[in-house]
């Protein structure tokens, strides 16, 4: 069993041995490319070398279990009992229709990782609502983990603010009430030059939103 720092933010959620195992969860963005792993590999790597791992990805060092991907270049393990959960077209609504924050967690989880609400429809506070449901969801199977959660990017289709304003607010009192909960202003670093859609980050978009995501890890590994 892990064992973690204080209740105090920022703790460390770094476990005392074994893997730092990392919970990605999100849609299409979060699943990035097939074929490079998105911003998620490039995280990774990151996270590996901070941890002195030399930027090894796997058992040794930092794990991001791929469920029905099960590719070991970006640390599929099945022993760890997670996968990675980035559901293309998926909104946050659906997420909880479907039941999926039970169904992509089933083991250990030291750090999750919560990026939604592309694919909502609007600019709506409902969608803050339903992440931070969601982020309580994580927290009721994960209580000593930490959450990061996203703000939704830049979409050339429709704004962002009413729900990103919403989100901060609610993730505040979240963090005033004890929950282990960060949000990460991924909008503000993410404009529509970056998207190879104006939505999709491209290939330095991608590594933007891998670094941004760091910022916000890295004292959490200490």
């Amino acid at each position: 069993m892990a064992i973690y720092g204080g209740r105090v933010s920022p703790y460390s959620c770094r476990p005392v041995s074994g893997p730092l195992i990392v919970q990605m969860m999100g849609d299409s963005i979060t699943a990035g490319p097939l074929t490079l792993g998105g911003w998620r590999a490039y995280f990774l790597y990151l996270a590996s070398v901070a941890l002195g791992n030399g930027g090894a990805v796997g058992p040794g060092g930092v794990i991001d279990s791929m469920g029905d991907l099960n590719n070991a270049l970006y640390g599929y393990d099945p022993s760890c009992g997670t996968s990675h959960s980035g559901q293309s077209g998926s909104s946050a609504a659906q997420w909880i229709t479907n039941g999926w924050m039970s169904t992509f967690n089933p083991g250990t989880v030291h750090i999750g990782m919560l990026m939604l609400g592309a694919n909502d429809g609007g600019d709506l506070v409902q969608t803050a609502t339903d992440i931070m449901t969601l982020a309580n969801q994580f927290f009721s199977l994960h209580p000593m983990a930490n959450l990061f959660v996203s703000n939704r990017l830049e979409r050339s289709f429709a704004a962002t603010s009413v729900m990103n304003a919403a989100l901060a607010s609610q993730v505040a009192t979240a963090r005033t009430s004890g929950k282990n909960i960060v949000l990460v202003d991924n909008h503000a670093v993410i404009d529509l030059a970056d998207t190879t859609d104006g939505l999709h980050p491209g290939t330095f978009g991608n590594q933007k939103l891998a670094e941004n995501w760091f910022a916000s890890v890295a004292p959490y590994l200490r």
